[in-house]
């Protein structure tokens, strides 16, 4: 973290109001959905959550009901406060639960899959990861050959205007500051179209069940499970009411960072 105990006081002060402001339960309940949707049965079920950072969807997996959690995590540092936290809780059913991984090798690396093919995952989870890879392709490919039976697949995606068909492979490249405790392995990733993934998961191989969106964004945008040609429309009015009125309207307020 950037902020510790030693920290100035009108930073920790400003960092514990941030904290107190959080809602987890939107992200939380969108985790509980894709899960559902899968059928699974969780006890007896194993979750891999991908890209695990300090741990908290890790947690959530673990309050889903899973019988295991297998948390990967690239960054020495991030797997180290996982297992600091895993430590400190005093339910120890998490602990119980979690088996933590420093893995070496990035997520879109064709070798990454060796690890765990083995250890019958029936959830492969790669929650905000996606746009951080160099070789976002590959990542799905592995995912395919990690999991048993299903993937939760989270991400940031673009709503630049395009024909719907050219739109679907329309990726955004993003440079990441090395500054970020949160870029990627390589400092580049890509950002997706919002059709792109659905696209290139069936054509790894995977059947698409479910569309998913945080509910606070949902508001917004609650016709982003129809036609591309419809979503585009309906856009593009967004748009232009946007700019007539000289306000964000539907869709674009999920653009302002005061709306988060």
């Amino acid at each position: 973290t950037w902020c510790n105990s030693k920290s100035a006081p009108d930073l920790i002060a400003r960092l514990r109001a941030a904290h107190e402001r959080r809602d987890l339960r939107p992200w939380r309940n969108l985790i509980a959905q894709a899960v559902a949707q899968t059928g699974l049965d969780p006890s007896v079920s194993t979750a891999l959550d991908i890209s695990s950072a300090g741990g908290r969807n890790s947690f959530i997996l673990a309050d889903c009901g899973f019988r295991k959690v297998i948390a990967s995590e690239i960054r020495p540092k991030s797997h180290a406060q996982h297992k600091l936290i895993l430590d400190a809780i005093l339910d120890k059913k998490y602990a119980m639960i979690t088996e933590t991984v420093n893995d070496p090798v990035s997520a879109d690396d064709a070798c990454f899959p060796a690890r765990y093919e083995s250890a019958g995952v029936d959830l492969a989870c790669s929650f905000h990861l996606l746009y951080h890879l160099t070789n976002p392709a590959q990542h799905l490919i592995n995912l395919h050959a990690i999991t048993r039976r299903y993937a939760a697949i989270f991400t940031k995606t673009h709503h630049q205007y395009a024909a719907p068909k050219a739109g679907k492979r329309g990726w955004l490249p993003t440079i990441e500051s090395i500054d970020d405790v949160a870029n990627a392995a390589f400092g580049s990733g890509w950002t997706p179209d919002f059709w792109e993934v659905p696209r290139l998961a069936k054509q790894v191989g995977f059947d698409l069940r479910w569309i998913g969106y945080p509910a606070p964004f949902e508001v917004n945008f609650p016709y982003f499970r129809q036609s591309p040609i419809y979503v585009l429309g309906r856009r593009f009015l967004d748009d232009c009411a946007s700019l007539v009125l000289r306000k964000r309207v539907g869709y674009r307020r999920n653009l302002d960072s005061k709306y988060h």
